[in-house]
């Protein structure tokens, strides 16, 4: 498991959480498990932020380890998360993930690296 986690100055501002996982088309992919900003950093530019660390972490040649993908889920009425999501090139699977225990509907969304299975 992997954590990024921002910060201004000595105040935290934000996480995220990803865990590699296998690809079924082979190689490795990296989950998305958390991203979690603090209430009053929201729309700071945190999320963005720490999306944009963990984009350029992952995709930097010749750092282990070389991901296929990146994958999360969200909430499909979690608008701004969907927003900031499509920013980062992330597009919906298009499979039935299920609900959330609240109801909401889950959205997969996918991000492929430029690196091939290896």
């Amino acid at each position: 498991v992997f954590g990024f986690v921002g910060e201004r100055g000595r105040t935290f501002c934000g996480a995220l959480l990803l865990a590699i996982t296998v690809h079924e088309r082979g190689g490795l992919s990296g989950e998305i498990l958390a991203v979690e900003v603090a209430p009053a950093q929201q729309g700071s530019g945190v999320g963005t932020a720490l999306l944009d660390a963990t984009v350029a972490f992952f995709e930097t040649p010749h750092r282990p380890p070389r991901l296929r993908s990146l994958r999360l889920s969200t909430a499909e009425d979690n608008l701004a998360a969907l927003s900031l999501f499509r920013t980062f090139g992330f597009k919906a699977t298009g499979e039935d993930a299920g609900e959330y225990a609240g109801g909401q509907r889950i959205v997969r969304m996918e991000r492929e690296t430029p690196y091939p299975a290896v």
